[in-house]
Formats: C-alpha cells, structure tokens, sequence
C-alpha cells in the first residue's frame, strides 16, 4: 500500500499540484490534501489498527472512504484530461509545420489555459460520483436470479435452488442490523442449499463475530455450506474459523460433503492466498475426490482466477465471488484481467459452469458500486 499511495501522490503533485497558479500558501493545502488521500490507508492503519480492519467510527471511516474514492476517480479525470489536451498539442504543432512554419516543441508541453478550471471541475465532479458511488456500495443487495442447465444433472436435483451470499465484510460499517436483514431476505427466497463465499469479516472483535453469528439463522432445506476467503487471513483466520465451528458452521477447507437425497457433493477449498500466510493451500484433487461416479459436483472457490483447474478435474459447477463485480463499468475490465478474465456473471470453462457473484457487501476500503449492483445469487437448477 506504499508503494500505491507513492505513486498516486506523485502523480496528483505532477498533474494537480504543481500546475496550479496561486499563492505558495495555497499550493502547499493543496499538495498536503493530496498527501493525506494518497496514504489513506496508511493513516487508517496508524489511527486504528490494520487497514483491511480499521477500528474506527462508521463516519471516520466514511469520511476516508470518500477521500480516497474521489481521489481514484480524479485521477483517471486528469489521465483523460492530459489525453485530450496532449492530443490537441500534438495537432497544433503538426499543422503548423503542415502551414511550413517551424515546429514547436515546446507546445507539447505548454499548460492550456483553461486547465486549473477543467481540473477544478473533474475534482467536484469526482466528490459527487464517489457519493453516488458509496451509496450504491452501502446499500442493500438485490436479488439475481440465474438458471443453470445441464444434461448430467442428477434427476433428484432438478429444480432444486441454491442461494449464494458472499464478501459480507462485517465490520463497523456492515454491521449485525444490516447482516440480520440480508439473512432474512435470503430466507424469503426459500433456497434448497444456501452457500457462504468468504470474506466474512473484516475484524475479529465482539461485535464482528456477534454480526456473523446472525448467519445461524440461514434457513435451507439441505445445509448451509461455506469457506474461506481472502480477507480471513487478514483479520484473524483461527478466531473465525473456530467461530463457524463453535456456531456448528463449518466451514470446508479441501473436502466435501454428500447430500445423498440430490446425488449433490458440495465442494470447497480453501483460498489462493493460504500458503502467504502458513495456512493449508487449496487443494482441488482432494476437495472434488468422491467415490460415487452418478454425483453433481459444485465447488465453492471464494476466488474464480483458478477456475480452469477444477474444470479439468472433472467440476460440475464453480460458484465464487472476491471481485466485488470489478466495482465500476469500465475499470471491471481491469478486475476481470487480474481474475483470470472472470469478473461477475456465468461462464463456461470447459464442461464446467461458472458463476460469479458480484458480492453481497463491499469491503471498507473502496465501498463503490458504479454499474456494478450488490447481489443475492439464486441459482435453480436444470437437467
């Protein structure tokens, strides 16, 4: 983090800072301001604990939030900026040596002056989205419905829904009150299995763990299924996981379990980012291993960047989340890349089917949800 907040408050004192034209008093606020958002995250640290984790009042944490968001969308405003105004340099200059006159280099770099004013505006600009951004983040998910068909689907499971809840990351923000609600409106949908992806919580105090403890009030007919993901070795994977065992919530790390009346094996693993932190490794062999050959298999992967390894292992269904849906239209592109080209929504990877939530909550850090809507996942399924 860093060495991103480096980067960004380099890049704001270069294009933001130091072109403007005011008294040195000015410039100095403006190039703290910049400081402070850039290192966000390290000044969160500093105040209250670990950055994925901050201890802080919900509005504190808001507050950085929206800091932070504006800044990310200012930026991509000033490369878009300095684009345009590159572009129009380079036309100027080169129709002016179509006219035979010399050609100005210096033009090239010259300020436009109309910059500071079309910077002030992608600045306000960028505040107003990211408030539309975070309330779309914060709010309550909705409900995506999908149908997944296969041939080889056991007769005993047609029909049979599955609801998907993943990335809660309780914390101040995602509290007890809005988990409870999101319980009960999966429970309205009446899900045969329900299936939790990860990324639980973002802090292991009292009042993280008493959120999750409303999750025991998941109603489903065959089980309620979970694992790992992420954000649970930041925040204290032993004290979680002991937390799911002592709710009779266990979560699957590298195995399976039989639901003989749907011929269904649900399947988990643990996540990508184990082994960084002493932790068991996913290992797809042995959470996919079974002795029946007339058994659906449906892996839960809170991660869908190693989707192709339990395709070819012989996977039925993959469901995950960790995206978050890529956050914003345009820059999910970037997420997706990052995912093994997998951002939200289904997929087919080989003979397996995949489906991507785009995550139930957000996480802290970037709350913003620009085209990207929150979800509950309701899969049926299909011969």
């Amino acid at each position: 983090m860093i060495f991103i907040g480096i980067v960004v408050f380099a890049f704001l004192l270069w294009r933001a800072v130091l072109p403007l034209k005011c008294r040195p008093a000015l410039k100095t606020a403006a190039g703290a301001a910049a400081f402070l958002a850039a290192f966000k995250f390290k000044i969160v640290q500093l105040l209250g604990g670990h950055y994925f984790a901050p201890d802080l009042p919900p509005g504190v944490i808001l507050f950085s939030a929206w800091i932070f968001v504006t800044v990310f969308i200012f930026m991509f405003l000033l490369i878009i900026t300095d684009t345009f105004f590159l572009g129009l340099a380079c036309g100027e200059a080169l129709y002016g040596t179509y006219r035979r006159k010399k050609f100005d280099g210096k033009a090239l770099l010259r300020q436009h002056p109309l910059l500071n004013k079309v910077h002030a505006a992608e600045l306000i600009t960028a505040g107003i989205v990211a408030v539309f951004g975070m309330g779309c983040g914060l709010s309550l998910p909705g409900v995506r419905y999908v149908t997944v068909s296969s041939p080889t689907l056991p007769r005993e499971a047609e029909g049979k829904t599955i609801a998907v809840l993943t990335d809660l990351h309780v914390d101040n923000l995602n509290n007890k009150e809005k988990i409870s609600k999101i319980v009960a409106m999966t429970n309205a949908l009446s899900p045969d299995i329900v299936c939790l992806l990860g990324d639980f919580s973002d802090g292991v105090k009292k009042q993280h763990l008493d959120a999750l403890t409303a999750l025991t009030k998941l109603r489903a007919r065959y089980g309620v299924y979970g694992v790992v993901g992420n954000h649970e070795y930041y925040s204290g994977y032993k004290i979680l996981t002991d937390h799911f065992a002592a709710l009779g919530m266990p979560l699957l790390a590298n195995e399976n379990r039989l639901i003989p009346e749907l011929k269904l094996r649900i399947c988990g693993v643990t996540d990508q980012y184990a082994a960084k932190f002493g932790e068991l490794p996913p290992d797809f062999e042995k959470a996919l291993a079974c002795p029946e050959k007339d058994v659906w298999r449906i892996l839960l992967c809170h991660g869908p960047k190693t989707a192709r390894i339990p395709a070819a292992l012989g996977a039925d269904l993959q469901l995950s989340g960790h995206t978050h849906g890529g956050m914003v239209l345009g820059f999910d592109r970037v997420v997706a890349a990052a995912n093994g080209g997998f951002v939200r929504g289904s997929y087919k990877v080989g003979k397996m089917h995949l489906e991507v939530s785009a995550g139930t909550c957000m996480w802290n850090g970037f709350p913003v949800r620009i085209g990207c809507p929150s979800e509950i996942l309701l899969i049926t399924l299909r011969r």
